[in-house]
């Protein structure tokens, strides 16, 4: 979010009139309405994540965050920035293509799973780095099997890994981008700097 809009009539006079009674009044509308816009699309970037993905770990939507806030006197040089410092969410917002890192994707299956629901996160001990590959699990195709990861379970074998893509294709969620559309747009800032102006403007009469 930056402070380079184009101002209207009434804009320009909630201007004119902040720079008439203090020099810290423009400026200070101009940060609270780049940080209140980042804000408002913070909480609406976690309510899309929330409601569009299964969110399996506190870090999802702890990634999400304005981290950097406007501030200081001069509006040409301000800008306040939110999003998500996660290395997989971006993904999600148009969609696209994950390629494995070595030759498969190790998918989880849903035995990886705590309590085996598709909402939980994986089990510790079925972590990538947790696994001990030789002992109690192994990788292999065994006979009218699928090729993965797989656990021996007294007399059965149980996969806990899925090894037969490598890549996988992500939908779009649009998390980011329907949120800048409700509160990113020329509209939107405007409506917020009228709030923030007249705020400003209350507080010396």
């Amino acid at each position: 979010m930056n402070s380079g809009w184009s101002a209207d009539v009434e804009i320009k006079g909630y201007m004119t009139t902040m720079k008439f009674i203090s020099k810290e009044a423009l400026p200070g509308a101009v940060v609270d309405t780049l940080n209140n816009t980042a804000q408002a699309n913070e909480r609406k970037m976690k309510k899309n994540v929330e409601k569009r993905m299964i969110v399996r770990t506190p870090y999802t939507l702890k990634s999400i965050k304005q981290d950097r806030h406007a501030r200081g006197q001069n509006i040409a040089r301000m800008f306040s920035r939110v999003g998500s410092i996660s290395p997989y969410l971006a993904i999600h917002d148009e969609g696209g293509i994950v390629q494995a890192e070595n030759k498969k994707i190790p998918i989880p299956t849903l035995q990886a799973r705590t309590g085996k629901n598709i909402r939980k996160r994986i089990a510790r001990r079925y972590k990538m780095n947790e696994m001990d590959i030789g002992s109690n699990f192994f990788m292999g195709k065994p006979a009218s099997r699928r090729l993965g990861i797989y656990e021996r379970r007294k007399h059965r074998m149980v996969m806990i890994r899925n090894l037969e893509s490598s890549q996988k294709k992500i939908d779009p969620n649009r998390w980011f981008s329907d949120s800048l559309k409700k509160y990113g747009t020329p509209q939107y800032i405007r409506a917020q700097f009228i709030r923030a102006a007249k705020k400003r403007l209350k507080r010396v009469q």
